[in-house]
């Protein structure tokens, strides 16, 4: 019976699988074996032929592989590219809505500072008026024991008081919002300083129409 013939396709196929899934180096024993046929030289023939290809195989694999690694790399950096300017507009974006943020806080601050200035005048005016309202009190106080001595004018002197009285309640609650009304507590004060004024002059009367008496 004639032997089965082998081809060098059928060779190189055994020597690449036990070289690639087997991990093992092809023989004339082990490729034989798998073959079930082929005599010792020609299956030696075809390893030393399968062996010469390896190299440019190798190579082409190696030239694939590298223009694998270079698409992978080019691949790799575009995207890198692509995030880092992303991340740079980003950054960028976050920057101006930081120096947006701290202009308002500085225009808030600001505008809270010359508040705060505000208000510590407005108190110091409020002490002021209140030290002149005090006074005219005073002064009220000390004309009403003036007044209660001389018993002629007293109800005249009571219903000239209860109209200034009405006046400095009325002001004293314009002091407290606008500084304009001062004025016209200096006037009552002026007021107040002629009917003072007045009670002196009919003092001196009296005691002068007293000394002629």
């Amino acid at each position: 019976m004639a032997k089965a013939k082998i081809s060098q396709e059928e060779v190189n196929e055994i020597c690449n699988q036990l070289l690639n899934v087997e991990q093992t180096e092809p023989q004339i024993r082990n490729v034989r074996a798998m073959l079930g046929a082929g005599s010792n030289s020609t299956i030696s023939r075809m390893i030393d032929v399968w062996n010469q290809s390896r190299p440019k195989a190798m190579a082409d694999a190696e030239v694939l592989d590298a223009s694998i690694i270079k698409a992978i790399n080019n691949l790799i950096a575009n995207q890198v590219n692509a995030g880092l300017s992303n991340i740079r507009i980003d950054y960028q974006r976050i920057v101006e809505d930081k120096n947006d943020a701290l202009a308002e806080n500085k225009r808030f601050s600001s505008a809270i500072k010359d508040q705060e200035i505000e208000l510590i005048k407005m108190r110091e005016m409020n002490t002021e008026l209140k030290v002149r309202c005090d006074l005219l009190q005073q002064s009220c106080n000390n004309m009403e024991s003036e007044l209660s001595a001389n018993a002629t004018n007293l109800l005249k002197m009571e219903n000239e008081l209860k109209h200034i009285t009405d006046e400095y309640s009325s002001a004293l609650e314009k002091l407290m919002a606008y500084e304009s009304k001062q004025a016209e507590f200096l006037k009552l004060r002026d007021q107040l300083t002629a009917i003072q004024g007045q009670l002196k002059t009919q003092r001196q009367l009296e005691e002068l129409l007293q000394t002629q008496h």
